[in-house]
């Protein structure tokens, strides 16, 4: 699916109508957009660059947590990503946008999550937590040293956010402590009043 949505943008100069054009109207913007955003590419070095972030972070969570978690992680990380971005959008009017960048970075930090509730069952944990770190670091230089207006910085960090948040509800937890319910609950609470937040500020109520 992402291979054929990002022909069809080529093809259609970059004008897809599966990709988001900020700032949003209510004229010319669907709420299935939100969604689709997540399955089209500019072209084939910003595709082929989620891929291989998917690739490495998401099946690793997939084998760990299975496919439920997963599909959660990266759909709500990538939607809220859209939805916050598109709310508070101040780059180039006009910018398409468009990326499986922010539900990646939701992968990411929900093996953050991981970590925090099974730290003692995880083998090879510190080398875990310092390649997370080691790509945080290194996406956070990256963010201060882009002068790319059309970089969607602000939709990365939600869904690195949520990924998080979202993370301490769906992973699998082998020894439940009270403290990590308690969590849970607050990450719930604060994953479904970001989106829904996005989704007010958008017009989609």
């Amino acid at each position: 699916m992402t291979i054929f949505t990002f022909f069809y943008v080529i093809e259609d100069g970059g004008r897809s109508t599966l990709s988001l054009r900020m700032p949003p109207t209510v004229e010319d913007t669907s709420w299935w957009q939100f969604l689709s955003v997540s399955l089209v590419h500019l072209d084939a070095y910003h595709m082929y660059n989620n891929l291989i972030l998917l690739g490495l972070t998401g099946s690793i969570f997939e084998l760990i947590h299975g496919p439920v978690p997963s599909i959660a992680v990266f759909w709500i990380g990538g939607t809220t990503g859209a939805l916050i971005e598109a709310a508070w959008w101040n780059g180039l009017k006009g910018t398409r946008l468009m990326g499986a960048s922010a539900g990646g970075y939701a992968l990411v930090s929900a093996h953050l999550a991981h970590l925090c509730l099974n730290w003692k069952e995880t083998a090879f944990r510190f080398s875990f937590l310092a390649a997370i770190l080691f790509y945080v670091t290194i996406t956070i230089i990256f963010a201060f040293i882009s002068s790319e207006y059309t970089v969607a910085h602000t939709a990365h960090w939600v869904g690195f956010v949520q990924g998080l948040l979202v993370g301490f509800v769906t992973v699998k937890n082998v020894r439940v402590f009270r403290w990590e319910n308690t969590i849970s609950l607050v990450s719930f609470f604060f994953a479904t009043a970001i989106l829904v937040s996005g989704c007010m500020k958008c017009g989609l109520n």
